[in-house]
């Protein structure tokens, strides 16, 4: 009773404080553009997700929190974990089992695991776990989802050097003597702080090459390659490690990352070291809400010519409305981290060009890397007052006035930038003379006309601006003859010509 009263004491006279800031995320795997930023009097021994808060220890004290939606509540002394062991530095749960493990330091300062368990009904007991007598280090264990495999850092001198991820089974009540996970992940520098990802293996690393201190990589766990109809396991340890990129590769120190038990959301923690004598060390939590395990649409923008175009806006709107957004670099490239399953709608713009918009969904399939790649390359066309445009891919098929979903795509960003320029107006010339029925061709022009027409006062553009009619644009030879595309009749049969001109 004491210590806990010296601990609170001391949380008083501390000053504690966060500042969230709403931000555009750029280049991120987050489905939020809301950044929480938690700056710590002193340094953290270590940080851990329990039962729906927010852990940590700092100092020598345990300190707990409220999570939500990017949001840290108020810091209080861990009165629940000080009661199982003051002098405890991190735990976690078994969900298989319901145990309680958590570590803590002997008197030699090496990290030891112990578990804290229900020996009969209503009566809890603590034990000190050593799998098979291992008398190294144990920091950090975290449990797979059927609670048979541990992995945890150790800096057992058996290893490739520094501290390394270990893993062990469980077999029976007892769990075996840890083996090395290997050199796909372990290196001559420091693998720590593992944590698991549903199928993915997180952890920082100081010892990739071309690393800046510590970064955090991931792994799949459990690697599967299939020759036929059969299927072969391999056990942790086989896949390669890569890195988690921007923004969890910082230029900083990124010592972890922990979340909630349904992975929707959590936070990691980066370690900004001092940079002279007046500086100091600090630690910073930054907040991340959506799937990791996501899928990464790259590509670049470009003019028709194939000319890339910097400082292209490129953004992602999912169904829900919330928008992920980027801008391409100096060589037109951009990359964009999409949830996976969901759909989206892409919008890309660029200065004097008319906008882009596509559909996209963004789908998973057992990809062996955290973020799967989903190339796609745009091209923007530019605006030029007088000069005809036209699409090929406006209609769903060649005898139908039914806009595809490409089409509406084009027609939707001609309308925006009509509605960004009311001193423009549109001529629309639909041209289908493909057939001897000349009759039918008229009804199919002007049923084309009125679908493009009405998508645009749909969109916001005044009826007065759009000018509509048949046949050939002006001093242009007829479709058929000027396509080179393979079946030239059956492009230019859903061609319509656009021309903007002032009013």
């Amino acid at each position: 009773m004491k210590r806990f009263s010296a601990l609170a004491a001391l949380l008083l006279c501390l000053h504690f404080y966060y500042s969230a800031e709403a931000q555009q995320i750029v280049n991120s795997p987050v489905a939020s553009s809301e950044i929480t930023d938690l700056r710590l009097p002193a340094l953290l021994d270590d940080m851990f997700m329990l039962d729906g808060r927010l852990h940590f220890s700092s100092g020598g004290m345990l300190f707990v929190a409220s999570y939500s939606d990017g949001r840290i509540g108020d810091l209080e002394v861990d009165t629940a974990l000080i009661a199982i062991d003051p002098e405890m530095v991190y735990a976690v749960r078994n969900l298989q089992t319901g145990s309680l493990f958590f570590t803590k330091r002997d008197s030699k300062g090496s990290s030891q695991l112990y578990e804290y368990y229900e020996r009969k009904p209503g009566k809890y007991s603590v034990r000190h776990v050593r799998p098979a007598r291992f008398s190294f280090a144990i920091e950090h264990p975290v449990f797979t989802a059927d609670g048979g495999t541990m992995v945890f850092a150790s800096d057992c001198p058996l290893g490739f050097g520094g501290s390394d991820l270990w893993y062990s089974q469980l077999r029976g009540d007892e769990w075996q003597y840890p083996q090395n996970i290997g050199h796909r992940i372990n290196t001559d520098g420091d693998e720590k702080t593992p944590a698991l990802y549903g199928d993915f293996l997180l952890y920082s690393s100081n010892g990739k090459e071309g690393g800046r201190g510590l970064d955090l990589y991931a792994a799949r766990l459990v690697a599967s390659e299939q020759t036929g109809d059969t299927v072969m396991m391999f056990p942790i340890g086989r896949c390669n490690a890569y890195s988690m990129e921007a923004p969890f590769c910082s230029p900083e120190n990124d010592m972890a990352i922990t979340f909630a038990t349904n992975m929707s959301y959590g936070l990691w923690l980066v370690r900004h070291e001092a940079l002279d004598s007046t500086d100091r060390t600090t630690d910073r939590f930054f907040a991340f809400r959506g799937g990791l395990a996501c899928v990464v649409l790259a590509g670049t923008v470009s003019d028709m010519a194939g000319t890339p175009l910097p400082a292209a806006s490129v953004k992602a709107r999912d169904t829900r409305g919330t928008i992920t957004a980027t801008t391409c670099d100096s060589h037109g490239n951009y990359s964009l981290f999409l949830q996976a399953d969901e759909d989206y709608e892409l919008m890309v713009h660029a200065d004097d060009f008319f906008a882009f918009n596509q559909p996209v969904s963004a789908i998973r399939y057992g990809e062996e890397q955290l973020y799967a790649p989903m190339p796609l390359d745009v091209k923007l066309s530019a605006y030029n007052i007088g000069g005809v445009y036209r699409f090929d891919d406006l209609f769903r098929s060649s005898v139908t006035s039914e806009l595809s979903p490409q089409g509406r795509a084009h027609v939707d960003s001609i309308a925006l930038f009509l509605v960004q320029n009311p001193h423009l107006t549109i001529d629309l010339v639909s041209a289908y003379d493909l057939s001897d029925d000349l009759p039918f061709c008229s009804l199919l022009n002007q049923a084309r006309l009125r679908s493009i027409t009405e998508r645009m006062v749909k969109k916001g553009v005044s009826v007065q601006a759009i000018n509509s009619s048949s046949g050939t644009p002006v001093g242009l030879p007829p479709y058929d003859n000027r396509l080179s595309d393979d079946n030239p009749a059956a492009v230019s049969s859903r061609t319509v010509s656009f021309t903007i001109r002032k009013k």
